[in-house]
């Protein structure tokens, strides 16, 4: 079972129609989400298993860096970018 956490470096902020814009410092991404995109966020956010939702929904979460694996250390990561 996968499971992910939302990454320390995605900010969100809350727009009209349910909808929400999000941005994440570390990769550069910002996205208008959707309820639907919303709610996978705060499903996976609340440690439920990406296997329950939409896989598309589940990768484009990931690419935009805005969810991380389990145990994935953001921090090293970006340590390690700045020290190369």
């Amino acid at each position: 079972m996968i499971t992910f956490t939302p990454s320390r470096y995605t900010i969100l902020t809350a727009l009209k129609g349910g909808r929400r814009l999000a941005y994440n410092s570390l990769s550069g991404s910002m996205a208008v989400w959707t309820a639907i995109e919303n709610a996978a966020y705060d499903h996976l956010a609340a440690g439920a298993a990406a296997g329950e939702l939409d896989p598309h929904i589940v990768k484009d979460l990931v690419y935009g860096g805005f969810i991380v694996r389990q145990g994935f250390d953001e921090l090293a990561y970006l340590r390690g970018m700045y020290e190369s």
